[in-house]
């Protein structure tokens, strides 16, 4: 009994640790700029509308997420579209970005996720130009940005040309993984929409959630008195 206790209790640690220290992905949105620093995912401007797979996190170690777009026109480099290093987001990473100025939704989606995880998503779409879109996930606009704005709904009519002033991006704060996977729509409202760099994170469970009643690979012993016997 305190041989399979021990297994339960082994298993439930290893699975939330693993859990709690999954790593952030970023993807830069273009390959017309040189590598930024660190473990970026470059999407090739060739693959915009293509499937880019085994996306690498902040760590560098593989991951089996994929990347896959539609609809963009364009992508290109403009090294006045970003004038900083804030945070996370790297001025090589934010300058170069995919584009369109025509009709219709565009979308960038993150695939090979956890069927029941939650993530943050935050997305640079920045730049000098006073272009504005709409981004939503699951139809629903970002609910913060990085530079704690008072508001809600901070995706609709972003202002793109603001978020470079401000070194600003949006933030969707808890995002569920419908069928493992995120989609982020585009809608262009002026100029064109674009997306320059992005970063997923996964917001590990409260430990709390996680219950004796629902153990991960445990084996349950029958007998004895309560779930864990005598």
């Amino acid at each position: 009994m305190k041989r399979t206790l021990m297994v339960f209790v082994a298993t439930w640690a290893t699975t939330f640790a693993a859990l709690a220290s999954a790593s952030p992905i970023q993807i830069d949105c273009g390959s017309w700029y040189s590598q930024p620093a660190g473990n970026w995912n470059m999407i090739p401007d060739a693959s915009r509308n293509g499937a880019v797979g085994n996306l690498i996190d902040d760590n560098g170690i593989i991951t089996g997420v994929g990347y896959s777009g539609s609809g963009w026109l364009g992508a290109t480099v403009n090294y006045s579209a970003w004038d900083r290093v804030e945070d996370w987001v790297s001025e090589r990473a934010a300058e170069d970005y995919f584009w369109n100025n025509g009709s219709g939704t565009l979308t960038i989606t993150l695939n090979g996720l956890s069927n029941s995880g939650t993530y943050q998503v935050e997305l640079v779409s920045a730049h000098y130009l006073t272009w504005v879109q709409d981004v939503t996930i699951g139809g629903l606009y970002a609910d913060a940005d990085y530079i704690g704005s008072v508001g809600t709904d901070f995706s609709d009519d972003w202002s793109i040309a603001d978020a470079r002033t401000n070194g600003n991006w949006m933030i969707w704060t808890s995002v569920a993984a419908v069928g493992g996977e995120v989609t982020l729509e585009f809608t262009r409202g002026s100029g064109a929409a674009i997306a320059a760099a992005l970063r997923i994170s996964h917001i590990p469970p409260d430990p709390a959630t996680i219950g004796l009643s629902s153990p991960v690979n445990a084996t349950i012993v029958t007998g004895g008195t309560g779930i864990l016997g005598a």
